[in-house]
């Protein structure tokens, strides 16, 4: 190969690449607001969080099972129903590359609790701290096409250097195939993230961790 070929192709590799902080949705699935990503964590890497949604509160979470598939659970505590349980579980097909998106296909709430939907996701890590997703799914309330943006921010310097409970900031807006959704997390070097978000014309929030 092209001395200049591998140069400019590690060159792209450091421009593009950056560490896929994992997150888990109120379905428990790793995503953004509403919508999943086609990222899977690494094996054995768990999330559990728990949310305050506009239709009762949540407690999810994920695991990254060793065969590459990622499990994902959330029990709901309704306020105008009855308690649901939603287990999912997405697959990667093609994981991403330098020019190349990561794939995965899902089913979200596969028993049928409230909404089962298959879908399948596209996600790209891009420059400056950006990532973005596109995708399909199917289902009653959860369908047509997905898409959404994530911007982060990485405190440096001597900012980084007083371990602050702040050292990553994520803004987030997509589109969930009803209406635009909006959100913003802060994140500790440790794993544990605060978020909040505009979903459903209702302001929610949440707490998660990484181990």
């Amino acid at each position: 190969m092209n001395i200049y070929k591998i140069i400019a192709a590690a060159v792209l590799a450091v421009f593009w690449a950056a560490p896929v902080l994992a997150a888990t949705t109120p379905r428990g699935c790793n995503g953004l607001i509403n919508i999943p990503s086609a990222y899977i964590s690494q094996s054995w890497k768990a999330n559990i969080g728990y949310f305050n949604t506009r239709y009762g509160e949540s407690i999810s979470g994920n695991i990254s099972l060793p065969v590459g598939a990622e499990l994902a659970y959330s029990y709901w505590r309704m306020d105008s129903d009855k308690d649901r349980n939603i287990v999912s579980l997405k697959i990667p097909v093609l994981g991403e590359q330098v020019m190349k998106p990561a794939v995965a296909v899902g089913v979200e709430d596969m028993f049928n609790e409230y909404d089962r939907n298959f879908y399948l996701a596209l996600s790209k890590q891009g420059p400056w701290g950006i990532r973005m997703h596109l995708g399909v799914r199917s289902g009653h309330e959860q369908n047509g096409l997905f898409y959404g943006v994530e911007k982060q921010i990485r405190l440096k310097g001597s900012l980084q250097k007083q371990k602050l409970f702040v050292p990553a900031l994520n803004f987030t807006v997509e589109y969930d195939g009803k209406r635009p959704n909006y959100g913003i997390y802060i994140r500790n070097s440790s794993g544990l993230r605060i978020d909040f978000a505009w979903h459903d014309n209702t302001f929610r929030s949440g707490i998660q961790i990484e181990f």
